[in-house]
């Protein structure tokens, strides 16, 4: 069945004080908007941004408030909603931009912290595993 995914506030969505700015999802059911996952959890929000079609899930940026800003995946479950990799361990940020998909492939550049601390072009087939480090095509402060 399809899903539309979206971003809402689970006050404004709800009239109910909860999950902040979090990832939704809707297919047209009875059921209405059901919240995915609390990212960030508490009322902070995981702002999800660059929501991104990717088969039959969407890929988008999020902070989880202990990895910092990178990119995830979401089936639509919460148990199908993960990080794909912590670019920039720890609470350093990632700040992953331009998400698209190429052959099959998601694609997308961010910060990295990998010894030559630049900023990268990255691929992945949707897992944490296959999250990897095409080129880096800077440096900074180099």
């Amino acid at each position: 069945m399809s899903k539309l995914f979206f971003t809402a506030d689970q006050h404004n969505l709800a009239g109910t004080t909860g999950s902040g700015m979090e990832l939704w999802t809707y297919d047209g059911g009875a059921g209405g908007p059901q919240l995915v996952k609390d990212i960030n959890p508490g009322t902070n929000w995981s702002n999800p941004t660059q929501l991104t079609a990717f088969g039959d899930k969407v890929a988008f940026v999020a902070d989880d408030g202990t990895n910092g800003t990178e990119v995830w995946i979401s089936d639509g479950t919460s148990a199908g909603t993960m990080m794909l990799k912590d670019i920039n361990p720890g609470a350093g940020m990632g700040n992953p931009d331009n998400l698209a998909v190429l052959n099959g492939s998601l694609i997308f550049f961010a910060n990295q912290s990998d010894g030559a601390g630049g900023r990268g072009l990255w691929t992945s087939d949707g897992t944490p595993g296959g999250t990897t480090l095409v080129k880096t095509l800077d440096t900074f402060g180099g």
